[in-house]
Order: structure tokens, then sequence, then C-alpha cells
């Protein structure tokens, strides 16, 4: 679920505000506070892309569990399989 407070700042970098519950006390005097519209597309836009975030991070853990096994295939040790050879295919094409 994406917050208040991720939306605005996505929207305005570095923005100076507070928030209150669904209240925003807007004091940055460099950047327009958004309409109720923007933030509410902007949070909608954020939320659809949470499954694929997610997959993103998923292939990024795998690929970092078994970079090892790839370092020592490269230092002129054990091959990796052709099993986790295809996963680690598998996880680099999934990530957007």
């Amino acid at each position: 679920m994406i917050d208040l407070m991720t939306a605005i700042l996505s929207l305005r970098p570095n923005a100076q505000l507070v928030t209150r519950g669904d209240e925003i006390e807007w004091m940055d005097d460099t950047q327009t506070q958004p309409t109720d519209a923007e933030i509410a597309t902007e949070m909608a836009r954020l939320e659809a892309e949470l499954p694929q975030l997610k997959i993103n991070q998923e292939a990024r853990d795998y690929l970092a569990s078994t970079d090892w096994l790839l370092l020592r295939e490269l230092d002129g040790g054990i091959a990796m399989t052709a099993e986790v050879k295809q996963l680690r295919a598998d996880a680099r094409a999934s990530v957007i």
C-alpha cells in the first residue's frame, strides 16, 4: 500500500512538508503543492508498480545469493549447474 508521503515525494522530490493523517502542511516555497487529483493518480501509478517491484527484488536477491557460484566458476573452481545458470538467466530477464 502506497502512503500519502511516498506519493507526494514521488511527485515533488525533496519537498518540505508535514503530513498529519490525510492533512498536508506544505512548507516548501520552491515547489508547488500537488493537487489531490495529482496525488491520487500518483498513488494509483505507484500501487500498480508494486507487483513488478516485488519481482525485481526477489530476482535481485536470488542473483545476489548465487553470485558466489559464478565467482567460484570464474576463479577456476567448480562450474555452476545448468539449472542454476538457467535460473539466473530467468531472474535477470524478469527484472524491469
